[in-house]
């Protein structure tokens, strides 16, 4: 065990810059193929050792119940599965909001296991503990890995990418809450097989990526069209983005979020202005090319 009272490390919230639904598992769940990138937009995470049998303490301001919550499932995962005490007490500043396409609550789980696996680096192997990040979700795996990667099957296929930090985001949030399994619900029963996109395969994927105009990007969101359907507020998103200079846009996950992809801060800055002005929150952010570093205090 590596000697410690308390670790800080930044949980970052990511972006699908694309996002194909392949089709449905014999298991219920969705097939996807998806190029994930993490942003410098992050939740802090400070976890401290607690004296033995003071149990597990959660503190921050989250809209579902400590037992609910996937940091909550990660800590005693692990513990349980390590034999280990769970005598921790972690601490949130968010900022991530939630509901949002940005994968908070996965970030967070993964966050926790990256610092607890560092203290503990003879508990698992790497595998065993992705083993235990799939328990926990499916975009859980992703953010124990790196910070660009093509993500299949239901999320538990990684292939890391190449990452790149060349180019801006703005994260933009209507004022709606959009649930994942009512819009894989929404997909199944609205997208027929002829209004799909072609897919694009990882290889494609992987060399699109590298190409230097985000203009030229092929990416999608098959979520996309039926959730503008549910929610139009997306139109005046699309209009304000028509009206300004954005190299590429795309739905993250199943939103809120929409993202724009921008090569010139200054025009990050006016369309983050044209935003607020008509009543949307708004993030800058930049993709991440290495993973959070993990701070120790002893």
């Amino acid at each position: 065990m590596t000697a410690f009272h308390c670790a800080r490390i930044q949980s970052p919230a990511k972006v699908n810059l694309h996002l194909d639904i392949l089709g449905t598992r014999q298991d219920g769940f969705h097939d996807i193929r998806s190029l994930f990138v993490m942003t410098t937009f992050s939740d802090t995470i400070e976890i401290e050792a607690l004296d033995q049998g003071s149990g597990f303490e959660l503190k921050g301001f989250f809209s579902c119940t400590v037992e609910d919550n996937l940091i909550t499932k990660a800590v005693r995962l692990f513990c349980r599965n390590a034999g280990i005490s769970c005598d921790f007490r972690v601490s949130v500043e968010k900022r991530i909001p939630e509901g949002a396409g940005l994968g908070g609550g996965s970030s967070n789980a993964a966050a926790v296991l990256r610092v607890l696996d560092k203290i503990f680096p003879d508990a698992f192997s790497k595998n065993e503990l992705c083993t235990i990040a799939a328990e926990l979700g499916s975009d859980v795996p992703f953010f124990l890995s790196s910070t660009s990667a093509i993500v299949e099957g239901r999320g538990e296929l990684v292939t890391p990418v190449f990452p790149r930090d060349d180019y801006h985001l703005l994260l933009i949030l209507p004022d709606i809450r959009v649930n994942t399994a009512m819009a894989y619900k929404w997909f199944d029963a609205e997208i027929k097989e002829e209004d799909k996109q072609l897919s694009l395969t990882k290889e494609e994927i992987k060399k699109w990526y590298m190409n230097p105009d985000p203009v030229k990007w092929p990416f999608f969101n098959t979520f996309y069209p039926v959730i503008k359907n549910h929610h139009p507020e997306y139109r005046l998103i699309e209009e304000l983005c028509r009206t300004m200079k954005v190299n590429f846009t795309v739905l993250s996950g199943s939103g809120a979020c929409f993202a724009g992809v921008f090569t010139d801060q200054h025009d990050v800055d006016l369309m983050a202005q044209h935003v607020v002005e008509n009543d949307m929150i708004c993030f800058a952010a930049r993709p991440l090319v290495s993973m959070p570093e993990i701070e120790f205090f002893t």
